[in-house]
């Protein structure tokens, strides 16, 4: 594969990691999978900010906000898709940490989507 021109491969990995990331992060999430395979997969999915711009969040368990700031860090200025489900299942302390996330992105946003199930 690292035969192929660089941009070749950045669209392949774009088209792998189509889907949306959702936290708390699965053994996998294709993202997380191509940074392991090799040096140089790491190094090129790094360096491609819109690899990681597509964020979701669900409140059905605890989400561990580190790694969500690593994407949104990775997504360099990208426009941010973000989303967050299941907002009542929140404790307060988690949602004003939700709410600080929000707004540290919110000009970067390209679409923002709160999401209430009940």
């Amino acid at each position: 594969m690292m035969d192929l021109p660089l941009e070749i491969i950045e669209i392949i990995f774009l088209k792998l990691c189509s889907s949306k990331t959702v936290f708390p992060l699965q053994r996998d999430e294709p993202r997380f999978l191509i940074t392991q395979i090799c040096s140089q997969w790491r190094t090129i999915a790094l360096a491609i900010p819109s690899l990681w711009a597509n964020i979701r969040i669900s409140l059905d368990s605890t989400p561990l906000f580190d790694p969500v700031h690593v994407w949104i860090s990775r997504s360099a200025q990208s426009p941010l898709s973000f989303g967050i489900r299941n907002l009542n299942y929140g404790s307060y302390s988690l949602l004003t940490k939700i709410d600080d996330l929000v707004f540290s992105v919110i000009q970067r946003c390209a679409s923002l989507n709160l999401c209430i199930d009940g």
